[in-house]
């Protein structure tokens, strides 16, 4: 089984998700550190290790040199969950003409596409799961 799962509120509970501009995502140290800091859900504790490949398909972007991409990794090994980098998948730089949700979308139905299977995904936005909802092969977990 393979799960996509959203970070922000989905697999970490994180302080920048609660002012509605997201502004201090674009300052590279504070998001590092509320990225590393973040408190583990009980997706992160207890339904991650279900899947046999699992994926991270944020808003965020990776930052320059990848400093949010590693901080996303490294906060997951310290909760004993490895991802390799090329599985978080950080859609901030990418479709800036498109919604988050339309984003998530167009992901997901490419990687259900390439797998040939059914993947999971787990998010606490509405938006996006509402969209990935009508996608075949996606499950959708709203949380």
């Amino acid at each position: 089984m393979i799960g996509f799962f959203d970070f922000d509120m989905t697999t970490g509970i994180t302080k920048g998700k609660e002012t509605p501009s997201l502004s201090q995502f674009k300052n590279p140290e504070f998001a590092s550190q509320d990225i590393l800091n973040a408190k583990p859900t009980t997706i992160t504790k207890k339904v991650m290790n279900r899947y046999s490949k699992v994926f991270i398909l944020t808003a965020r972007n990776a930052g320059k040199n990848n400093e949010m991409r590693n901080a996303m990794k490294r906060y997951f090994m310290q909760n004993g969950i490895y991802i390799p980098n090329k599985q978080i998948i950080m859609l901030g730089d990418y479709m800036k003409d498109k919604r988050t949700a339309e984003k998530k979308a167009v992901v997901l139905n490419r990687m259900a596409q390439h797998f040939g299977q059914t993947v999971d995904f787990w998010d606490d936005d509405n938006d996006n799961v509402r969209y990935a909802k009508c996608l075949d092969r996606v499950r959708t977990f709203q949380v």
